[in-house]
This record gives C-alpha cells, sequence and structure tokens, in this order.
C-alpha cells in the first residue's frame, strides 16, 4: 500500500491529538495509492474502542467522490496497546478496505497495515512516497 508521507504524518498528528482516546478516519486514492486524509470523530470516546457514525461516514464518503478519489482505508490508533487488530477490529472490518493502526504504547508512535478478511488478518506493507 503507497502511502503519501503527508497523510502518515497527519494521522499521527491527529492520534496523538485525540490522546488519551483513539482517533479514527478515512483514508482515499485510487487503487494502492492513498492520497488523502478524511479525520472523524470518535463517538465512543473511548481508550479501546472507536466507532464513526452513518452520517459521518455518508459525508466523508460523499467528500471523497466529489474529490474523484475512492475509499481505500480506515485508520485508527491504540493509546496504550500494539499496532496490531484487536478482536473488535477484526470482527467489525470491511473486508475491501486496509486498516492502519497506529499505536503510542511506546515512545514513538508504531504505525502498522493489515487486510482482514472472514476473522483472518493480513499484514500489508507500506510504501512511502512524496
Amino acid at each position: 500500500m503507497r502511502l503519501s508521507r503527508n497523510v502518515y504524518s497527519e494521522m499521527l498528528a491527529h492520534g496523538e491529538k485525540e490522546l488519551p482516546f483513539e482517533a479514527c478516519g478515512l483514508l482515499s486514492g485510487s487503487g494502492e495509492m492513498i492520497k488523502t486524509i478524511w479525520k472523524a470523530v470518535n463517538n465512543k470516546r473511548k481508550m479501546n474502542s472507536f466507532e464513526i457514525n452513518e452520517e459521518q461516514v455518508t459525508l466523508l464518503l460523499t467528500k471523497i467522490e466529489e474529490k474523484n478519489e475512492c475509499l481505500v482505508g480506515i485508520y485508527h490508533s491504540h493509546p496504550t496497546a500494539p499496532p496490531v487488530p484487536s478482536r473488535e477490529d477484526i470482527c467489525f472490518a470491511y473486508p475491501d478496505q486496509v486498516y492502519f493502526i497506529i499505536s503510542y504504547a511506546k515512545r514513538k508512535p508504531i504505525v502498522k497495515c493489515y487486510r482482514m478478511k472472514q476473522g483472518k488478518v493480513f499484514p500489508v506493507k507500506i510504501i512511502f512516497y512524496d
């Protein structure tokens, strides 16, 4: 998965700003290339869970379409846990999307990417571009 360095920086900043709660949002672009970040509000406001309400998802998907991009992925943070999908992440995953998880459990944030299908987790390599 190709990820813009600007989007990467914005994801990290969003995650840090939302601490101690999970940050979340959508990522758009085309094919395997992520070009745009769409920060969302975590309606659960919890340290170990996130939820983007339906109204917000609809609004963001409309903006993505207006930009002539497609939904490529979803991101969220783990304030105190490693960047590994939780049972809840796996259970509610959309199989056509990639998931970026940002961990703030250590001094320096760690970002990992996954595809999740039928209860299985597949790591996805992140390739940065400018």
